[in-house]
């Protein structure tokens, strides 16, 4: 019989393979992500965030509670995971000269960076398409507790790449508790390289769309390409499915015609041509 669990290990394997080539390749990965910044490396107990949160949320408006019932499911979701990472064994990813160029620290985050000790990473992460953006509401307000219970220094969000001191975030939230919108999540940078430089989207990646990216462009295009992609990035975030691969539009007068090409889950090629009025 010692043949006996050689050969049940080999049917559990072909058993495995099998059911892996029969589910469905994965078609889009929401991510949406922050940093807390803390002079500790403690999280606060889970029961005195969702309090702060729900209750004590000092966002809520009369009758608009910012994090209700549809948005408190997500703390039992087990795509929200949360971590804390420790500067003694982390130092790198608490140095400011290793963020992505798109990321403009002012002084004052600077000063509060160096004088964290941890951070409270958070995340949800998804594989699926999701049918509704509750985690937009969520979690935000998720880093803004965690940051006003350990004393926040500063948040990052790596996914839209903006980084803010925890008082300008906690602002932020103040002048615009609802959440959904695409001011707070998305935006479009230009990033400079050896020929000119390339127009990129943030924050798509929260919906669980590729970011657009454009090829390296002139310096003197830029005027021109960016609110194409800004026009873009609108219509992708509103659109309940991607995009077409090919569109055209008009603006300020000219029309244009956007070609988006998926790389992959993260990333999509945009060209944008001029065209030529008939």
């Amino acid at each position: 019989m010692q043949w006996a669990l050689p050969l049940l290990l080999l049917a559990v394997m072909v058993a495995v393979l099998v059911v892996r080539r029969r589910l469905p390749k994965t078609t889009s990965l929401v991510v949406c992500e922050y940093w807390i910044y803390l002079p500790e490396p403690k999280l606060p107990k889970i029961e005195a965030i969702m309090t702060h949160m729900i209750s004590e949320n000092p966002h809520n408006r009369p009758g608009r509670p910012c994090i209700g019932a549809r948005e408190g499911m997500l703390f039992s979701d087990i795509r929200l995971h949360m971590a804390i990472a420790r500067r003694s064994k982390n130092p790198h990813i608490f140095r400011p000269d290793l963020f992505h160029p798109a990321v403009t620290p002012d002084t004052e985050t600077l000063a509060a960076l160096a004088k964290s000790q941890a951070i409270a990473k958070i995340r949800y992460l998804s594989e699926e398409s999701l049918p509704d953006n509750r985690h937009l509401q969520f979690m935000p307000h998720l880093a803004d507790a965690i940051a006003k219970l350990a004393d926040g220094l500063a948040v990052f969000d790596p996914i839209l790449d903006e980084i803010y001191t925890a008082q300008a975030f906690h602002d932020r939230l103040s002048a615009a508790p609802n959440q959904e919108r695409i001011d707070m999540h998305a935006r479009v940078a230009w990033v400079l390289d050896e020929d000119g430089g390339k127009v990129e989207t943030r924050g798509l990646r929260k919906l669980g769309i590729p970011e657009l990216k454009t090829q390296s462009i002139p310096l003197d295009e830029q005027h021109v390409v960016e609110p194409v992609v800004e026009e873009a990035l609108g219509r992708q975030w509103s659109a309940p499915t991607p995009l077409p691969h090919t569109f055209e539009f008009e603006r300020l007068g000219q029309r244009f015609r956007v070609n988006i090409e998926a790389k992959s889950l993260s990333e999509s090629v945009v060209t944008v041509s001029r065209l030529l009025s008939s």
